[in-house]
This record gives C-alpha cells, structure tokens and sequence, in this order.
C-alpha cells in the first residue's frame, strides 16, 4: 500500500469516516449515493482507513480466528462478493481519501508507510478506544480480534477529528457517550445532506 494518506482540515465541520456499513448502504440504494454525491459541493469530505479497505475486500477483523489466522472468504456471501466489485466506484466517485490510523499487532497489518501511529491508552480517546476493545466479551472468545477494526476506526475519526459515520449502533453508543455527536449513522448523514442541499438540486431520497 502506497502512502497516500490525507489530513482533514480541522476547520471542516464536514470530514467524515464511512464505516463499511455506510458503503453497504450506497451500494443498496443509489439516490444516497447521488445525495453524498452532491454534497462534495457543500464542502463535505469523506475518508477511510486502511481497516475498511481490508474489510471492503473481504478481510474484515471477524474472519480472524483465535490463532490470528485470516479464513477470508469462508464468512462472505455472495451477495457481499457482488458488493465488492461496486465498492472501488463509490471511493471514486466520493472522493474518498484514507487517514492516520492507530497501529495494530493483528497479523499482516502493519503498513510501513509512516501513516499508522501508535495507540495512546492514557488520552481521552484511548479511554474510549479500549472500552471497545473490551466490548461484547461472548465475541471475542470466539473471534478475539472481532472489535479491533471498530476501535481502531473509532479511533481514526477522533484522531483525525471527523464525524464517524456507521450503522452500528453500540459503536455509535459507546463513541457518543464519551464524544457526543461524533458518530452518526448513515440515514443521519443524508438527513444532514438533505438539510443543506436545495431541493431543486437534490435528488428525491427514499
């Protein structure tokens, strides 16, 4: 991997980190896609991390098994594969840059590129950031690595100060709780966009 990292202009009250499932919902209903779409007009900019591009292609921190062995493909379905061919279109179209993320010791995710950074247990995001990493203990025994990709995209949109954007309601809980309004899921971003964009120019969302 290149490094092609980008740093968000701190001033920009619309820098946003698309979790996966924000990506699941553009693929399944395209006038969201058109929406985010216009909103790049408005000044909105959206970004990733390393994680989501691992996740986008089917390695996502779930197919982990407890020796840290990656059963990649054994976990996706064939509609997911399908998803997977349109996921390149959405970064394009989206303008979608990758940020700094924190460095992990899951194997093969170390990027040498100078772009990871290292994990700050005693900030007041590595307090928040570790409350995940401990959340829903009957997963991990099962997948031990299951929450590192959302901590360590929780992380990243602190870090890099966007607004993290998933459906994945205990991850927005436990982010908020500490971050308030710092995570949103994907219909409250078209909401938002909806809310700026006139409605002679927006496309009819459903």
């Amino acid at each position: 991997m290149t490094n092609d990292i980008a740093i968000p202009n701190q001033n920009n009250p619309h820098n946003y980190l698309l979790d996966t499932t924000a990506f699941n919902w553009f693929v399944e209903n395209v006038n969201w896609l058109k929406l985010a779409m216009c909103s790049l007009e408005c000044g909105f900019c959206y970004y990733i991390t390393a994680n989501q591009n691992y996740e986008l292609a089917g390695m996502g921190a779930k197919v982990y098994n407890k020796d840290c062995y990656p059963e990649y493909y054994k976990e996706s379905s064939a509609a997911f594969k399908e998803k997977m061919q349109i996921f390149p279109q959405i970064k394009e179209s989206l303008k979608i840059q990758r940020v700094s993320s924190m460095a992990n010791l899951m194997q093969n995710h170390w990027v040498l590129d100078g772009t990871y950074h290292v994990f700050d247990n005693m900030s007041e995001n590595g307090h928040t950031v570790q409350k995940i990493f401990d959340f829903n203990e009957k997963l991990r025994k099962k997948r031990p690595f299951a929450q590192h990709y959302d901590a360590m995209t929780a992380e990243a949109a602190l870090y890099n100060h966007c607004i993290l954007v998933t459906d994945d309601g205990d991850l927005r809980m436990l982010v908020n709780k500490d971050f308030p309004s710092s995570a949103i899921s994907t219909k409250d971003l078209i909401d938002l966009i909806c809310g700026l964009i006139s409605k002679e120019d927006k496309p009819h969302a459903q």
